[in-house]
């Protein structure tokens, strides 16, 4: 095969018993590690095996975390169907957040453990990173709101919204999640667990059990036609009203809506949000309301 007018042999080098492996210096490290991915050697990789990266979200929690509060993160995952493997890369902020631990025991993934599949070294530089394959790429699915991973972490300063802080990042690992066809929109869901310390030092976990009203999260923010309004719950038929207000207080939009348990999707258009600027998106049940500020470009 020649490229670029150079000649390559077909057969693999790395086959062959003196074949040598140079490292060189001057490696910049941006992955944690260096490597070559064997199907973009011998050919095996196929067309379409990627998902499309906008089609993999993490929610987290907007309510206000104490400074000083240690919390584990479990990553629930939703529409993982048939998956061959994955790679994340998660941007969380070191001055904000201090990384203690990660634990991967209720993934059920083969072969899937904090030692061989996570880069912790650039962690200072607010840089996680971690990737899975399948035995022999064999497709897995897990059952909505299984859990990937679970990531304790401690708060250094007052928090009023963990995924300003908590994100993935496609400047530190491209986000992506590999299936021969893939699924409706890959969700990830981020749990959170507080955790205290008593006298002996022992954590526990003092809260498991949050309001009915989970979390909001609208995408993209900001937006030109069309934002995706995400809503859980935890419990079925949940009776809510949905409102959009203005930067004047302004009610342009009001519906009512009955939402299942778990994760919900609404989609708000140029019809329910004419004009542009600063609106909120308001969902209320059970003398609850949560509120997330949008901009319409």
């Amino acid at each position: 095969m020649t490229l670029d007018g150079t000649t390559y042999s077909n057969e693999a080098p790395y086959l062959n018993d003196d074949w040598e492996f140079i490292q060189t210096s001057g490696l910049n490290g941006k992955s944690g590690f260096d490597a070559v991915k064997l199907g973009d050697v011998n050919g095996t990789t196929s067309e379409g095996v990627v998902c499309d990266p906008g089609y993999i979200d993490l929610v987290l929690p907007s309510s206000g975390i104490p400074s000083g509060r240690t919390m584990e993160i479990d990553f629930e995952v939703y529409n993982f169907e048939d998956i061959q493997g994955f790679q994340l890369g998660l941007n969380i902020d070191y001055d904000e957040l201090e990384f203690l631990d990660v634990y991967t025991s209720g993934s059920g993934l083969t072969g899937f453990t904090k030692a061989d599949n996570f880069g912790l070294s650039k962690v200072e530089n607010s840089e996680i990173r971690t990737a899975w394959f399948g035995e022999n790429l064999t497709p897995v699915t897990k059952t909505d709101g299984s859990i990937l991973l679970t990531l304790k972490v401690k708060a250094r300063n007052y928090i009023s919204d963990l995924s300003s802080v908590l994100f993935l990042d496609d400047d530190i690992l491209k986000n992506e999640f590999y299936a021969d066809d893939c699924p409706k929109e890959i969700q990830i869901e981020g749990v959170v667990r507080y955790v205290s310390s008593r006298e002996n030092n022992s954590d526990q976990i003092t809260e498991t059990s949050g309001p009915k009203i989970v979390d909001l999260y609208c995408y993209p923010n900001p937006f030109e036609d069309e934002i995706n309004v995400i809503y859980k719950n935890t419990v079925p038929n949940l009776e809510s009203v949905l409102v959009v207000t203005d930067a004047l207080g302004k009610v342009i939009y009001r519906s009512l809506e009955s939402f299942d348990k778990g994760i919900n999707r609404l989609k708000l258009t140029d019809r329910e949000i004419q004009g542009s600027g600063l609106f909120f998106v308001s969902i209320s049940s059970n003398g609850k309301t949560v509120t997330k500020r949008v901009f319409k470009n």
